[in-house]
């Protein structure tokens, strides 16, 4: 099966819609490998398939509420959905890794992205940027050319550009402000 999986994982991010049907095949026979869910769960994205995807997240959750990659995806979308305090519940209040699995000493680099990434957004998210910021230098540091570590420095360090678009609509927002008083 193993062997399998890995042609599966390769065929996700170059066909999706081709990976769908052999993992509902795989689910069916393991129900009880998390990683299967994980893997449909990506395909139903890549694919457009948001229904489905949510559906199965959902499930995903329910079964293995301990399994990390169903935490931070469940969490992904209490981030998007403006649901934050959902997100401490999710994770027990451990906002690190070898507190949250602390029979663990080895992590996967997508594990230790994933979380990380969530980590530092859900921080900055509720204000707590001092956090979020420890967060991004950790991902920085471990994964400089991920998506997520780009995305992360753009809403904790945003451009000089966007920084001078923010002042100037803030001063504006301002003159207006006094123009109606």
């Amino acid at each position: 099966m193993q062997l399998q999986v890995k042609k599966l994982y390769k065929l996700i991010r170059t066909k999706p819609e081709q990976a769908i049907s052999p993992l509902v095949e795989l689910i069916t026979k393991y129900p009880q490998v998390p990683v299967l869910y994980n893997y449909l769960k990506a395909s139903y994205d890549a694919t457009g398939q948001s229904e489905k995807s949510e559906d199965l997240l959902e499930q995903l959750y329910r079964q293995y509420p301990d399994y990390l990659f169903a935490k931070t995806q469940y969490a992904f979308r209490c981030l998007r959905q403006g649901a934050l305090e959902q997100i401490p519940a999710i994770f027990q209040n451990k906002f690190d890794l070898k507190v949250l699995y602390p029979n663990r000493n080895v992590f996967h680099i997508s594990e230790f992205t994933a979380f990380t990434g969530l980590m530092a957004l859900y921080h900055q998210s509720i204000n707590d940027s001092c956090t979020a910021k420890q967060h991004y230098w950790r991902l920085k540091k471990m994964a400089p050319q991920h998506k997520l570590t780009a995305v992360i420095q753009s809403q904790i360090y945003p451009s000089i550009f966007h920084q001078l678009i923010s002042y100037f609509d803030e001063y504006l927002n301002q003159q207006c402000y006094y123009k109606m008083f």
